[in-house]
C-alpha cells in the first residue's frame, strides 16, 4: 500500500497507447494504471494459497476472502481518487473526471479478482492484463465501439463522456464478491485438482 501511495504522488507520464500513428494516441493518466496495477498486486497477494483448506473451509474462510475480495476492489480506487489532492491548485481536474478514473480503477479491480480467482495467479494475471490492454487500444483505434467496455472511455471525439458506467460496474462487484464468498476465491484448476 506505501508503495501504491509513494509511485501516485510522484509525478509520472501519462501511459499513451495506440497502434498506427496516425491517430491520436489514448493517454492513461498514472492515477489509473498505477492504481490497476496495485489492484492486480494486492490480488495476487491476497489469493489463496492453502488451497485445499480453503476448498473445503468454513464460513470464517468465505468471510476472510470477501474482505479480501473488499479490499482488492475498493481500496486502487481510493487511492486514484487520492491523487487528486497532488495535483497543484491551479491544475486540478474537475471531481467528475477523478471520480471517473477511481471507478474505472475499481471495475478494473473486480475484473483482476475475477481474473485470479478462475485462471490462478499467473494465467490469470496475463489474461487481466492483455483485457485491459486491449481496451485500452480499443479506446484508441475505435473510441465508438469502446464506449460499451467496462471501463469509462474519457475520450469520444474530443468530449468526455458524463455517464458512469452503472451497467458493468454494479455486475462486475457483484460478481466479485459472489465469488470470493461461493468459492473463495479458489481458481477453477485447483478445484478440479483437488476433487
Amino acid at each position: 500500500m506505501l508503495v501504491g501511495l509513494v509511485l501516485l504522488f510522484a509525478e509520472l507520464p501519462f501511459l499513451a497507447v495506440s497502434i498506427r500513428h496516425s491517430t491520436i494516441p489514448y493517454e492513461v493518466p498514472p492515477s489509473e494504471y498505477l492504481s490497476v496495477l496495485l489492484g492486480l498486486g494486492l490480488t495476487v497477494y491476497l489469493a489463496p494459497r492453502f488451497t485445499l483448506w480453503e476448498l473445503l473451509g468454513s464460513a470464517r474462510v468465505s468471510v476472510q476472502a470477501t474482505v479480501c475480495s473488499l479490499v482488492v476492489v475498493v481500496v486502487p480506487g481510493i487511492i486514484s481518487a487520492a491523487s487528486y489532492l497532488t495535483y497543484p491548485a491551479g491544475a486540478q481536474p474537475p471531481l467528475r473526471i477523478v471520480l471517473h478514473f477511481a471507478l474505472n480503477v475499481v471495475a478494473l479491480g473486480a475484473i483482476a479478482y475475477l481474473c485470479i480467482s478462475y485462471f490462478g495467479r499467473y494465467w490469470g494475471s496475463l489474461v487481466f492484463i492483455a483485457l485491459y490492454y486491449g481496451m485500452l487500444l480499443l479506446a484508441a483505434e475505435a473510441p465508438r465501439l469502446a464506449i460499451f467496455l467496462p471501463r469509462t472511455v474519457l475520450r469520444v471525439e474530443g468530449e468526455i463522456m458524463a455517464e458512469i458506467l452503472w451497467w458493468w460496474l454494479v455486475p462486475l462487484i457483484v460478481a466479485a464478491f459472489a465469488t470470493a464468498f461461493c468459492r473463495r476465491a479458489l481458481p477453477m484448476l485447483w478445484v478440479e485438482n483437488a476433487q
